[in-house]
């Protein structure tokens, strides 16, 4: 197929008189045609003039090829071409096409439709001065083309692309009236380009003209779309006119214009965005219009020198006109705005209006105007900020008399140094921080009798207070701001009233203690510096902030009175605090390296102290509420004493990931009625508890909560308890608890939530409920007695040295629940409920000697009888299935008895399936197998390479139809002996015993094909009455000693009177001594002898056949014959 596609296309080649991609060479230039379009790849010659002009169609074999690409290098480095002609019908010009034609200054783009697709470097190192373009060009065309001087555009070409003519330095003319859009850098960093004419422009794109050198700019009223930094750092432009209905003037549009002198805006304009007219140095003329907003940094170190803004501004932002230095006089009357900011080292300004609707004042809005004497507040102002007027070196007086201002914030006035005179209005409550610091000249305050607190700083480096003399407090409003002379008493009330401790008012004062009304809010820096007698302090509930002091070194108590409120808490560094009232939250107070007693209030709800490991607290005293405290932060473990009265949490792993031992020191504890729950780990490990009593408001112990209490001799449990969690009760404890109750509240204790518990009596109350894995897993105690209620999960009791357990009352399943209890000597079983005997149920209890299985068991399953010593097993009638192994040892060697089994049941119980279940793989013999129910065995022989053989010394099959053994490789069972009480086998293969023989006793017998052996009993005679003696013959020379036992209503007699006796058969001399039932009845008419032997067709062993010999059962209606004799079956 590949052969014939290429002789066609061969052909198809001929036809058109030339193969496809043929390279030809016309006038010089090489070509490669393609289809109907031929590629320029090179040249062999330029014409002599330098001029060339590329052809649009070339014919070649008879065809015409329309020539629409230049490709990659074709002219590299074509020193001979001048002038280039580009068709229109070129769409592509390639990498390096024309690269490095150095002499080339004249190119011409012809006039089309389509756009140029020319690569950003096809003229790279050209020497280009002019250039004509008739089409739309691809962006970055002649980018850094430093030679081109000028540009003829063709009135269809609408767009400059983006790069287009970056970086070219020396051009100067092109004419743009026909163009609509100008995208990203087009002209950018065009410097000699000194004249545009842009009067249909539509859009101009981000720097588009960045760096031009034109001087005059007119935005018309076409242009809808104006892009940032469009004329950023045009340094020659003086003047912007703007005819255009934009919204606002983005940003940057003319960041660094620092020729700029003049802009008017027009009405459409509503926002100056950040940085628009920034570092614009000979800006002194703005025209407004309806602006509405100034954003950040808009005019920032702009030459305007006065400012009238209109009525239509509503903000100003910050920074707006930072720097302006030489802006004297600003008027804000007419504005709307509510919110000031914006006049940051405006230097030379002396005169501001402030809006008449001012509310706020915002950060440093006049900070560092260092020329403004005086700023007269609007009465509407409610609020001022953060070093808003600092650094006004000259302003002389403040008056807030007529304001709503109530703070005086942080830093407002600092370093005014020439003011002298402060009026506050009755609404001012607070001075910040540094407020007036650095106001060397300040000597006077008005109205401030409200005053509240003064913080720290406040009037740092004024003259205020210079002339105070008196002894005693002296004040500002209800601030003491400082205390003048000693104090000599060892006890100190503060004056009442006193709302604010300024910074250092008590410093070096030797009072013992000091007494602070209710009603003070702030405690400053330094109040309690070198008070090296102070012995307590407390903190009244009011106060917000106290202050850092130093060298309070005989500070032993601190207290906080209670309040919902958080209180700022610095340090008392030198401080011996030991005691710590901690009555409302605050913050870090690792500071407190003695601290030995800790009380935390209620109304504190996490301990951000972030105490170090070196604080040891003893006492932690947890007042009582519902609420959760978090204690990660406190070293719990040199914990001695705790009131537990609340709920708590803490972190429980140490950072080595092992699990943490919380309050293994502690010693003493109460708990409150709050709390429900005794978290992980809470004294898990600890060795001092003797006695523990969890109250009934505990729900939850939670896992590890009591792990470890070795030493522990009495644990009490209160009902009310109803979780027990994963080894919360874990005690492992070395001494006795005389007796644990477990309270009938307990819904749930989880696996291993008990192990290793001593206790002389472990008692379960009736209501408890699910008893997870391996709960009580090596429980030390004597008896236990389940209640109904529990739910055993898998090995609960494992490992337990229980001699004697009660489950008569537990209605549920065992799951290997008493596996390894090697003490265990008695069980009393379930009466109800119990349908599985679990998998190793009972493994290594070596104390089992016997068991009794309910009648409500369906099925066995394996091993559940390993490393017992358990000899004889009745299986109760209700077994169906019984699993492997279920006798075994545990060290895998052969069981040293042969266990006896008895299968209970009759013929018409559900037949019982054992799978595996007397091998174990080490010889495993039965002593006796009786079974009384259809019976299924199967050897499965997975792993074995031979038949087994499975010794029984006596087997016994009485009243039942099957006796199956199943397996692959003839397995079978070898009994020594066996006896059948059954006629209807109907099979009894792989069961013969050792001797050959089976005894079949009158009323029985063999299936009808069988050819074993048998021993018989032929006849019964009776004489000797008066002696009692029966005797029969015709025993085959049996083996051991039979005689006939007769019985009447349940009683052994002797056949003495006239009646109807059963007749059962007492065997002895063989492994299975004892009286077997025939089923037969005798009647005794006369004193001379037996009469008759009839069947008992209740009891009767013997097969039952129709008049056509065949067999059938006791329901067959009509004339029958059993034992020889016909009778009417009804």
């Amino acid at each position: 197929m590949r052969v014939r596609s290429l002789l066609l296309t061969l052909v198809l080649s001929l036809l058109v008189g030339k193969s496809l991609g043929a390279s030809f060479t016309l006038d010089g230039i090489t070509y490669v045609a393609n289809a109907d379009t031929a590629i320029i790849k090179g040249y062999d010659a330029i014409p002599e003039n330098g001029e060339l002009t590329l052809a649009s169609t070339v014919s070649y074999g008879g065809k015409d090829y329309r020539v629409t690409m230049v490709q990659n290098s074709a002219f590299l480095s074509c020193t001979e071409l001048k002038k280039l002609v580009v068709p229109s019908t070129i769409k592509y010009i390639r990498e390096g096409a024309f690269e490095n034609c150095v002499n080339m200054t004249q190119l011409v783009l012809s006039e089309g439709e389509e756009r140029l697709d020319a690569a950003g470097d096809a003229f790279k190192n050209c020497g280009i001065e002019e250039v004509t373009i008739g089409r739309n060009l691809k962006e970055g065309i002649f980018c850094n083309s430093e030679s081109l001087v000028t540009v003829k555009l063709a009135k269809n070409v609408t767009t400059i692309p983006s790069y287009a003519f970056s970086g070219c330095k020396k051009l100067s003319a092109i004419n743009l009236e026909n163009v609509k859009r100008i995208e990203t850098c087009a002209f950018s960093n065009c410097t000699m380009l000194k004249v545009i004419d842009i009067a249909n422009i539509e859009r101009i794109g981000q720097f588009a003209f960045n760096g031009i050198g034109v001087e005059k700019i007119e935005l018309p009223e076409t242009l809808v779309d104006l892009q940032i930094h469009s004329f950023d750092s045009c340094k020659s432009l003086e003047q912007v006119s703007i005819k255009s209905k934009i919204s606002e003037i983005p940003s940057g549009s003319f960041y660094e214009c620092s020729s700029l002198k003049s802009v008017d805006f027009p009405l459409s304009v509503r926002k100056i965005c950040h940085n628009a007219f920034r570092s614009c140095g000979s800006l002194t003329h703005v025209s407004w219009g309806n602006v509405e907003m100034i954003e950040y940094n808009a005019f920032e170190d702009a030459g305007l020198e006065e400012l009238t803004l209109p009525v239509s501004l509503q903000e100003i932002k910050y920074d707006a006109f930072k720097g302006c230095l030489n802006l004297k006089k600003v008027d804000l009357t007419k504005t709307n705005i509510l919110v000031l900011d914006g006049f940051y080292k405006c230097k030379s300004l002396e005169q501001v209006l402030l809006p008449q609707k001012l509310q706020r004042i915002i950060n440093w809005c006049f900070k560092d105007c260092s020329a403004l004497e005086k700023i007269e507040l609007p009465s509407t102002v409610d609020q001022i900020s953060y070093s808003s007027f600092s650094g006004m070196s000259k302003l002389k007086e403040i008056d807030f008399s007529k304001t709503k201002v109530h703070v005086i914030p942080d830093y407002c006035f600092s370093n005014c140094m020439s003011l002298r005179k402060v009026i506050f209005n009755v609404a001012t409550d607070s001075i910040g921080k540094g407020a007036f610091e650095g106001c060397s000249a300040l000597s006077e305050l008005l109205n401030c009798s409200n005053i509240k607190i003064v913080y720290a700083d406040a009037f740092k480096d004024t003259k205020l207070f210079d002339g105070a003399t008196d002894k005693g407090p002296v004040m500002v409003g209800s601030a003491m701001y400082k205390y003048n002379g000693t104090i000599e008493d060892k006890e100190y009330i503060v004056p009442s009233g006193v709302t604010c401790l300024c910074d250092g008012v008590f410093a070096n004062q030797k009072f013992q203690i000091i007494k602070m009304n209710e009603g003070l809010l702030y405690i400053g820096d330094g109040v309690f510096t070198n008070c090296t007698s102070l012995l307590s302090l407390t903190i009244p509930n009011t106060v917000q902030y106290v202050g850092s002091s130093s060298d309070c070194r005989s500070l032993s108590i601190l207290s906080l009175e209670p309040s919902t409120s958080t209180l700022f808490l610095a340090e008392l560094a030198g401080s011996n605090v030991k005691k710590f009232y901690m009555r409302r939250q605050t913050n870090n107070v690792d500071w407190m390296p003695n601290l030995q007693m800790l009380f935390v209030g209620k109304d504190v709800n996490t301990l951000k102290s972030n105490l170090s490991n070196s604080v040891k607290v003893e006492t932690l005293e947890l007042e009582d509420t519902c609420s959760t405290l978090d204690l990660s932060s406190l070293n719990l473990l040199t914990i001695k004493s705790m009131h537990l009265g609340r709920p708590i949490t803490y972190s429980t792993t140490l950072p080595n990931g092992y699990d943490m031992n919380c309050f293994r020191e502690l010693q003493d504890l109460t708990i409150g009625d709050d709390v429900s729950v005794i978290p992980a780990n809470f004294v898990s490990g600890n060795q001092y508890f003797k006695e523990i009593e969890i109250p009934s408001n505990i729900k939850v112990l939670e896992q590890y909560a009591l792990n470890n209490c070795s030493n522990l001799t009495s644990l009490k449990l209160h009902e009310g308890l109803e979780y027990i969690k994963n080894t919360s009760l874990a005690l492992r404890n070395v001494n006795y608890i005389d007796s644990l109750v477990i309270p009938s509240t307990v819904k749930e204790i989880d696996g291993f939530g008990c192990i290793g518990i001593k206790c002389k009596a472990l008692i379960l109350k009736e209501g408890v409920g699910k008893i997870g894995h391996q709960a009580f897993y090596g429980l030390d105690t004597d008896s236990l007695t389940l209640p109904s209620t529990a739910k055993l999960d898998f090995q609960s009791f494992e490992f337990s040295k229980i001699k004697y357990l009660d489950a008569s009352r537990y209605k549920g399943l065992f799951k290997s629940s008493f596996a390894s209890c090697e003490n265990l000597e008695k069980v009393i079983m379930p009466k109800e409920g119990m349908t599985v005997l679990s998998e190793n149920e009972f493994w290594a209890c070596r104390g089992l000697k016997n068991i009794e299985l309910p009648n409500t068991i369906d099925s066995i399953s394996h091993s559940v009888f390993g490393g017992t010593q358990i000899h004889e097993v009745h299986i109760p009638p209700s077994v169906r299935t019984i699993a492997a192994r279920m006798f075994c040892t545990t060290n895998g060697t052969t069981l040293p008895y042969k266990p006896t089994i008895y299968i209970e049941g009759c013929r018409d119980s559900a037949p019982i399936i054992l799978n595996e279940t007397f091998q174990d793989g080490y010889g495993l013999a039965l002593g006796k197998l009786d079974v009384s129910k259809n019976f299924y065995y199967d050897f499965s022989d997975k792993w074995a390479n031979a038949p087994s053989i499975l010794n029984v010394d006596s087997l016994v099959i009485r009243n039942i139809e099957e006796f199956t053994v199943k397996s692959p490789l003839q397995s079978h069972f070898v009994p020594s002996t066996a006896i059948c009480l059954s006629h209807y086998l109907t099979s009894c293969d792989r069961w013969k015993p050792t001797s050959g023989k089976v005894l079949v006793l009158p009323g029985s017998q063999l299936p009808k094909n069988e050819t074993t052996e048998m021993y018989t009993v032929n006849k019964l005679s009776y004489e000797q009455p008066s002696e009692g003696d029966v005797l029969f013959d015709g025993v085959n020379n049996m083996p051991f000693e039979i005689k006939p036992v007769f019985y009447k209503d349940n009683q052994e007699v002797t056949l003495k009177e006239v009646g109807d006796y059963d007749l059962s058969m007492k065997i002895s001399g063989t492994s299975f001594d004892g009286i077997y039932p025939t089923g037969l009845k005798v009647t005794v008419s006369t004193v001379s002898g037996i009469d008759n032997i009839t069947v008992d067709e209740h009891k009767s062993n013997c097969p039952i056949y129709n008049l056509n010999g065949q067999r059938v059962d006791e329901s067959y209606k009509g004339i029958v014959i059993q034992k020889g004799k016909k009778r009417i079956a009804k």
